[in-house]
């Protein structure tokens, strides 16, 4: 009993930085595939992560960057503005201006 209770004590302590190191690797892996001009792969390296850890902000952002190269320019703004709605300051004034931009032509 006792190996099972520490068992479950050493998931809940390690599991949040498993899913943030895993989460880590997708957003380079992302950036990666983003810099090489390979968008749609990147969109979906960035999706499997937000499957993972949904309210990162910088991952909606790098999907949003990823949406407007492929020219989907609404898919682009809808995730600019899930960015913004996740709060993470360093981000706010990027999307802001992108959504500006980018909606305006």
């Amino acid at each position: 009993m006792r190996r099972i209770l520490y068992a479950v004590i050493l998931g809940v302590i390690f599991s949040p930085h498993m899913l943030y190191a895993s989460t880590t690797s997708d957003v380079k892996k992302g950036n990666l595939l983003y810099n090489n001009k390979k968008y749609d792969e990147a969109v979906k390296v960035y999706d499997a992560a937000l499957e993972k850890k949904s309210d990162n902000g910088m991952l909606r952002f790098n999907k949003a960057c990823a949406l407007y190269k492929k020219e989907n320019y609404n898919g682009a703004i809808e995730s600019y503005n899930k960015a913004l709605a996740s709060g993470q300051a360093r981000i706010i004034p990027q999307a802001d201006y992108n959504i500006g931009i980018r909606s305006t032509g």
